[in-house]
């Protein structure tokens, strides 16, 4: 999903027609304004601000990382410069499980080579980004978030509560766990 798009899809939902305007404008005949430029520094940290509350309290980005342990403690900064949110396991090289313990100051561990799994806020995003770990979300969904941060920023607390209430509830159909329907056979007689 370009982070572009995204903020094209919002604009529609709330009818940000100058924005939409300047976007879609391939030739570069449109200037931006200062109150175009204000309102797309808006959802623009409006996506990220979405893109944070994604990761943090919906779906889960993880990665992992072989780090070096010669001292016995292996840093944060060390395994990545992602924002680490949390450590999910540590193993060996060889993916088994190993004893370690997580503190203020990073990994600490008795072996000398650690794989080491972890989740992670994303950065901050820029508007010819593209957002690509969010594999059941679409750029409409996106959108829905997007727009009800944008509408809290700028103050208009009735109708970002409203977009809220939607995002979530998309995000609550999404998330939640699906089970298999079997349907009895009929017979025919």
């Amino acid at each position: 999903m370009l982070v572009k798009d995204i903020i094209k899809k919002a604009c529609k939902l709330i009818n940000l027609s100058d924005v939409l305007e300047y976007l879609n404008d391939e030739t570069g005949t449109i200037t931006q304004s200062d109150e175009v430029s204000e309102k797309l520094d808006k959802l623009l940290l409006s996506v990220n601000l979405t893109n944070n509350t994604l990761s943090s309290q919906y779906f889960e980005i993880s990665d992992c990382a072989v780090c070096d342990n010669s001292n016995g403690v292996v840093s944060f900064g060390n395994i990545t410069s992602k924002n680490i949110v949390e450590i999910k396991k540590v193993t060996d090289v060889e993916n088994k499980d190993i004893e370690y313990k997580v503190l203020s100051d990073g990994v600490h561990s008795a072996y000398k080579s650690l794989k080491i799994y972890y989740t992670y806020i994303p950065s901050d995003v820029i508007i010819s980004d593209n957002i690509n770990y969010y594999l059941k979300l679409s750029e409409i969904t996106f959108a829905y978030g997007v727009v009800s941060e944008y509408l809290f920023l700028i103050g208009d607390l009735d109708e970002a509560s409203i977009w809220d209430e939607k995002f979530k509830n998309i995000l609550f159909a999404i998330s939640r766990p699906r089970r298999n329907i079997v349907m009895p056979s009929k017979g025919w007689y």
